[in-house]
């Protein structure tokens, strides 16, 4: 395969990603905001723990495969014991994760004086389903398959909300919609999974001629390394994870009340989706993309793929920068309440400059940099400190806004390390030169014909 079509298959790939979260997007929104005016509050911050602990857990318990499995699914010599290994170790994982995450439910339904415990039941029957649809869409999209398994995902996805919301109108019974809507969700899930799983299997054989092509000179160490990329991607991924939403509500819903952790999540769930937008439609293709790139051998295809990727994200960013001022300017119409479009401007600004220097992070993992990442994650770890005593710091009760604020700090702190890094440990690859001379690496014949021959050879 040549870097021709990599970057062919990346960019279909971003584009069926587009899809299915924008798909995605919608449906949740509108089901969110219909569950928020019809269900009592303490029956919706139920709905909202539930769902912020199940994606949490699935976060911890990904064991860095979400970042590992793109990196090095191309490098094994045998499609399919490299898939059949994946899916074991990760069903073994969400087997030994299963009490924790239904006494995790528990505390949190007992926490909000709810009596409906058997609700656990039906959110751990989530837990399951999604964990094993992770798995399957991780090894699609690391195939760059995005488009069989996104089309499928978004039929699914549409039937189920269309069931949702017919029973929000005509079921009046808070209790059995919260029910009904897990049970719905995972059957969705079934579906997907009993439909996807056959798939995979059928497109097997166009895979393996590509990674037999690639094992021919990069077999060495594969096993360890994987093993290594794997811990580090999921030290740090569990790092990360306590200055996300997923963790904050929770955490906010316990340290302070719901009516705080439901402000912060309505403003940082707005925020999100231009953040998500951008992360979701990138996807694992920037792995793929640079890790497959990696394999020719030479810089020139390597640094090509960076500044397609670079150029995709700045496009994504700046189309969601636009949007973010045109809804500041028109604030009084989107927002209750000050504190809210206070805390939204903040954080979707901050997510933007953070996605702009993901680049930057993907080449110190694709890399292997692990000490220049870890040195780049100090901030992660000092905002964790900070959490682990929030009770007794002031600036959590006193200042909710400012606690915020030092969280994106950190995030931000961390994102500037790593490009600092990134340009230190490769200084051929900067920004600036990426963005403005992308025709020139992309379209220039004498390159082009370059990356051809060294894919050849």
């Amino acid at each position: 395969m040549s870097p021709e079509n990599i970057f062919t298959q990346f960019d279909q790939a971003v584009n069926w990603n587009a899809a299915l979260y924008i798909s995605y997007k919608i449906i949740f929104i509108t089901l969110s905001a219909t569950l928020f005016i019809m269900l009592p509050t303490n029956d919706y911050a139920l709905w909202a723990n539930i769902n912020s602990l199940i994606y949490l857990f699935l976060l911890w318990i990904d064991c860095g495969m979400r970042k590992s499995v793109p990196r090095f699914c191309m490098q094994f010599n045998s499609i399919s014991r490299f898939i059949t290994g994946i899916v074991t170790v990760q069903l073994l994982i969400l087997l030994i994760s299963i009490p924790w995450m239904y006494y995790s439910l528990e505390y949190i339904v007992g926490k909000l004086h709810h009596q409906i415990h058997s609700i656990c039941y039906c959110g751990l029957a989530v837990f399951t389903t999604q964990a094993i649809v992770n798995i399957i869409r991780s090894l699609f999209h690391s195939y760059f398959l995005n488009k069989q398994f996104n089309l499928l995902a978004i039929i699914i996805m549409v039937a189920e909300m269309t069931c949702n919301l017919s029973l929000l109108f005509f079921e009046p019974n808070a209790t059995t919609i919260l029910y009904t809507l897990f049970i719905s969700k995972t059957f969705a899930d079934l579906l997907l999974i009993i439909i996807s799983v056959p798939l995979l299997i059928q497109l097997l054989p166009t895979i393996t001629p590509q990674a037999r092509q690639n094992t021919l000179t990069h077999s060495n160490n594969t096993t360890k390394r994987f093993f290594m990329y794997s811990c580090t991607m999921w030290m740090a991924t569990i790092i990360k994870s306590f200055t996300e939403r997923n963790f904050l509500v929770p955490f906010i819903t316990h340290a302070l009340n719901p009516e705080i952790a439901n402000i912060f999540k309505l403003s940082n769930d707005m925020a999100l989706v231009f953040y998500r937008f951008i992360l979701k439609t990138i996807g694992t293709a920037d792995t793929s993309l640079l890790s497959q790139s990696s394999l020719f051998g030479n810089n020139v295809a390597f640094n090509a793929a960076f500044t397609k990727l670079i150029t995709k994200i700045a496009h994504l960013c700046l189309f969601a920068f636009v949007i973010i001022m045109a809804i500041n300017m028109y604030r009084i119409y989107f927002f209750d309440t000050k504190t809210i479009g206070q805390l939204f401007l903040i954080t979707a600004i901050c997510y933007i400059i953070e996605a702009l220097l993901l680049p930057f992070e993907r080449i110190l993992e694709i890399k292997e940099n692990y000490l220049y990442l870890f040195i780049g994650y100090i901030p992660y770890i000092v905002i964790l400190i900070l959490i682990l005593f929030a009770s007794n710091i002031p600036t959590l009760s006193s200042s909710f806004i400012s606690f915020i604020i030092l969280v994106h700090i950190a995030r931000l702190a961390s994102s500037f390390l790593i490009t600092i890094f990134a340009h230190k440990k490769h200084n051929n690859l900067t920004f600036f030169t990426s963005f403005v001379t992308k025709r020139k690496i992309l379209m220039q014949q004498p390159v082009k014909s370059h990356i051809t021959n060294c894919s050849k050879n």
